[in-house]
């Protein structure tokens, strides 16, 4: 292996690392049985097909977001409007969603992942704009544009596009046909996993 890859694998399994002892610090410090709540946090999630499921659907979101993240932070730039994006971007992608349930679903999905990966594009381009026209710290901006966009979606969900007699902020449902099929039947595990695998690779 190159020097080069050898250095960014070492990079990687540091940065594991110290993400699992600081996240087992916290759990100690945190909890009132430690040891129970290290087993359920590193052993539960294995336990059973359906706990497995649940931690893959979990992470299917996640991985393609750090993945975003690693190239801002591979140029040096600190986005931290990370979470606002993808809040911001699937929200979009439910409002264009519910206004084309005719669509053919193929289409329908691509128009939807394209406007919700965009949007949350865009959101990105504010703190850019920002730092490139007058210098100021993305670290700031980026951050504050999230704290901005997570009550706005909020309020659209709680307000004006919240399903009539739901009991929690939820919208209408879109066409069933738009939904990404899934891979194991026992839960949510969709076809979003296979995208985000090949985003890892890419």
């Amino acid at each position: 292996m190159s020097g080069n890859l050898v250095r960014e694998l070492k990079g990687i399994f540091i940065a594991i690392g110290i993400s699992f002892f600081v996240g087992i610090i916290i759990i100690i410090v945190t909890s009132k049985m430690p040891l129970k709540a290290l087993s359920s946090f590193f052993l539960a999630p294995f336990s059973s097909r359906y706990n497995l499921c649940i931690l893959l659907t979990t992470m299917t979101p996640l991985t393609i977001t750090g993945l975003a993240m690693s190239i801002s932070f591979q140029t040096k730039v600190w986005n931290l409007a990370g979470e606002g994006q993808v809040y911001l971007g699937a929200f979009m992608g439910i409002v264009i969603g519910l206004q084309i349930p005719n669509w053919p679903p193929v289409i329908a999905v691509i128009a939807i992942l394209v406007v919700g990966f965009l949007v949350g594009g865009v959101l990105g381009l504010l703190p850019a704009a920002l730092r490139l026209q007058w210098g100021v710290n993305e670290l700031i901006t980026s951050y504050m544009a999230s704290l901005i966009i997570l009550p706005v979606v909020n309020y659209f969900l709680a307000g004006p596009m919240k399903m009539p007699g739901a009991g929690i902020n939820t919208t209408d449902y879109v066409n069933k046909a738009f939904i990404l099929p899934k891979i194991l039947p026992a839960c949510d595990l969709h076809l979003g996993f296979g995208l985000a695998l090949i985003l890892v690779l890419v």
